[in-house]
């Protein structure tokens, strides 16, 4: 989809605030995959990934989120088509 419609959905999730840890990863890691669409947005997708991560490492070790969040995060950098951008 183009950004105009991802990026109405992304905004409007971010300011409702997300309800869970999960939820939060697994929009990071969409945005990071899709950012092969709009490639300007690459520095706040990769961003929102490092912010989840984060807050994923703050869990702690024996909790599955954690495991399951890394993984995901993990799978999202290994197939994402645009790297993270160099700091500015």
């Amino acid at each position: 989809m183009p950004w105009e419609e991802f990026g109405q959905w992304l905004r409007r999730v971010q300011r409702l605030g997300f309800s869970n840890l999960a939820l939060r990863v697994h929009n990071a890691c969409l945005y990071v995959q899709s950012i092969h669409l709009f490639p300007r947005r690459a520095r706040e997708a990769w961003e929102m990934m490092e912010d989840s991560e984060r807050r994923v490492l703050r869990i702690r070790k024996e909790h599955f989120l954690r495991k399951e969040s890394l993984n995901a995060i993990a799978h999202a950098r290994t197939v994402a088509t645009v790297g993270r951008p160099t700091s500015r």
